[in-house]
């Protein structure tokens, strides 16, 4: 039984170290998008020589042949640093590891450099290309769990530095020796166990079996050269670079043969391997907009046949969702391709067309008739029409995931302690999360106003407060405690908070004019920051002239975004608006900047008490003390003391008892458009 339960134990324990693996795999192919991007649009344009042969010369196309080289011909090494490093990256919090991640994934990938060397490859002129893609996983995550080994072994770890050095060169000291003995430990495996280089070349000539020279491979033998490929590309690795290594032996290009290598690569891999030029048509009608785009930069590769921006970029490597496509498109375009050739329909007469030759042209040389490209067409749309409705799938996981991590992302940015300005420059999903978010504050379009009542204790509407609304385009309803220190530490606070009080005093406006309805005073919330910007008060002023609003019915609320700065100038501007009959509240008095200073250095008309507060003020015996002196001291200043995110019935008779005036929360009503604004102080007020 405990043998058993051990057994379970480990297979689990294996299970989650392989997903990490595949994780870390996924996640490095995506880092090194950007190398893999600006190599496809090189090759792209590099191909254009093979049509304009004068052009071969051109500096132009010499520098994209250039970049090509250089960005696929060290993709294998940028790749292994990359998995290497999401994969350190994660063993560092996991163990308390004191290591850099850097230097890690920069010493993995100088053990496959040096693993490259075994293979015979003369110096200067090895490749740590495509071709190196499989060395490149295997390098990364052994020698990233070697090195976490010797790392978490205690005779090495060197404690002692604690106590003598300290900082950067502690950490440095401590990783000499794992890395002193993880490269060779790997140099010395693979020469011993994995030095057989030509195993995955009679591997894949055993699955596809004998050929025969003057008849080429048969459709069966094909099939099984399409599946071999889109294995390999699935798990990130280039298929083709695995099946040009055998085609000599398969005698895929011999010129007698009526289905060619060429053959396969035009009619079955039409955009790519994984006839993906489909997939690009479809993103095109997306319901994501980051689809859409996608499709706009991959489209161009795709009509040349370069699809790595699809497998890498949407991506297709490790997707669940887009594997049963990506295997199945190409193999019934070769079906049908032999179907099609076998009853004479179309004859493939010329085998010496370029992979990239485009899509239609490339059909129409190789058939020499328009019957080659109507059959290109044909299969390119079926690809469209079997992609779609795997790729709704797929979007449907992409936006169950986004809206996960939105809502991790929006928890954390509310929080009471997180520091937007030091967050908004961190290049982790927060800081990007935060720039993306004070990019579109530009646009106040989708930005609306609701209004939350505030009531007495009879159930009697004496006042509402104004809030911001955001229905964001990408990421839906976004909470004010999110963008609003964003807008706060970017200064779009000024425009927004502009927007707010002009759009308030229009709703304010409407309500005056309806003769069967008695206005109410209106709350608006205003930044500290707001009260920087030197045309703020005149501002508000020109509005309040320019909308004929009633100030006795206007209340300003400073919010707790920031710190208010009390200087002269400032305090005899707010003298001034309560002169003009404004009301001042202070929110969330007593928590976060908030001080009896305040209260002594301008005119206070509202108290309000923190939500949280509020919560705990049935059970808590301290928390009553605490509002009720609160109270106390409205009163003794006469002003009123208002609670929000009242809840519950025992919540309101308890508030009142301790001395609150107005009340506000879900008991009552939760923020309302001004239309049902309205109507509830239609049925909610005391008509005077």
């Amino acid at each position: 039984m405990l043998s058993a339960l051990w057994i379970s134990n480990e297979f689990m324990m294996f299970l989650a170290r392989t997903r990490l693996w595949l994780s870390s795999i996924q996640h490095g192919f995506v880092a090194v998008l950007p190398i893999i991007f600006l190599g496809a649009l090189a090759l792209t344009f590099s191909q254009i020589t093979s049509y304009v042969p004068s052009l071969k010369d051109h500096i132009v196309f010499q520098i994209s042949q250039w970049i090509m080289n250089a960005t696929y011909g060290a993709l294998a090494v940028s790749l292994c640093a990359s998995i290497s490093y999401q994969l350190i990256k994660t063993y560092r919090s996991q163990y308390d590891l004191v290591v850099d991640v850097h230097i890690v994934s920069l010493m993995a990938a100088v053990t496959l450099v040096a693993v490259t060397f075994l293979q015979g490859y003369e110096q200067g002129q090895f490749d740590l290309g495509f071709d190196q893609m499989i060395q490149a996983m295997c390098v990364a995550i052994l020698f990233t769990e070697l090195f976490v080994i010797w790392m978490r072994f205690a005779p090495l770890q060197l404690s002692y530095l604690d106590h003598e050095i300290h900082g950067q060169l502690s950490m440095t000291l401590r990783m000499i020796i794992p890395g002193l003995i993880t490269p060779l430990s790997v140099i010395a495996l693979y020469y011993f166990v994995l030095m057989d280089v030509d195993w995955l070349s009679r591997l894949t000539l055993w699955i596809i079996g004998d050929v025969d020279p003057a008849q080429g491979t048969t459709l069966w033998q094909n099939i099984r050269i399409v599946v071999i490929n889109q294995l390999f590309w699935f798990v990130g690795i280039h298929g083709s670079t695995v099946i040009s290594s055998v085609a000599s032996e398969l005698h895929m290009f011999n010129q007698g043969q009526n289905f060619s290598g060429e053959i396969i690569n035009h009619f079955a891999y039409i955009g790519g391997s994984g006839c993906t030029l489909g997939l690009v048509m479809v993103l095109f009608f997306s319901r994501r907009q980051s689809n859409r785009h996608f499709a706009r930069y991959a489209m161009l590769p795709s009509l040349f046949n370069i699809n790595e921006l699809v497998i890498f970029g949407l991506p297709i490597i490790f997707n669940r969702y887009l594997f049963l496509p990506f295997l199945l498109m190409p193999l019934l375009g070769l079906v049908l391709t032999y179907f099609v050739t076998s009853l004479g329909w179309v004859t493939f007469v010329n085998a010496d067309v370029n992979w990239s030759m485009p899509l239609l042209l490339s059909g129409y040389l190789l058939a020499d008739h328009w019957g080659g490209a109507v059959l290109q067409l044909l299969i390119c749309v079926l690809s469209a029409c079997v992609y779609w409705p795997f790729l709704k799938r797929h979007e449907a996981s992409q936006n169950r995931k986004q809206k996960q991590k939105i809502s991790h992302l929006i928890n954390e940015i509310s929080h009471v302690d997180f520091d937007v300005k030091h967050a908004y420059l961190q290049p982790n999903d927060v800081g990007v999360f935060c720039r993306r978010i004070n990019l579109d504050l530009d646009e106040l379009d989708n930005f609306e106003l609701y209004y939350q009542p505030k009531l007495d204790h009879q159930g009697n509407v004496q006042g509402a407060e104004a809030l911001i609304r955001w229905h964001h385009p990408v990421f839906g309803g976004l909470p004010p405690s999110v963008f609003i220190p964003i807008a706060e530490v970017s200064g779009k606070i000024h425009r927004i908070g502009l927007w707010v009080v002009e759009r308030c005093f229009r709703d304010m406006n409407i309500m005056q004019r309806n003769h069967g309805f008695k206005p109410i005073p209106i709350a608006i919330n205003v930044s500290p920051i707001q009260f920087t910007h030197p045309q703020f008060v005149s501002e508000l002023k020109r509005l309040i002239k320019q909308y004929d609003v009633n100030p006795r019915m206007l209340e300003l609320e400073i919010t707790e975004g920031q710190k208010l700065k009390l200087t002269d100038q400032l305090v005899e501007e707010l003298r001034q608006l309560s002169v003009m009959g404004i009301s001042i509240a202070v929110d969330d008095f007593g928590m976060g900047h908030t001080s009896l200073h305040y209260l002594k250095s301008f005119p206070v008309h509202t108290i309000k008490i923190d939500g949280e507060i509020i919560q705990d003020v049935v059970r808590s015996g301290l928390i009553q003390e605490i509002v009720q002196s609160m109270g106390q001291l409205a009163h003794g200043m006469n002003a009123k003391l208002v609670a929000e995110w009242v809840e519950e019935e025992d919540q309101l008779m308890m508030l009142h008892k301790l001395g609150c005036d107005l009340y506000q929360g879900k008991h009552f009503s939760m923020p309302l458009p001004l239309p049902e604004l309205m109507a509830y102080c239609v049925s909610h007020q005391k008509l005077a």
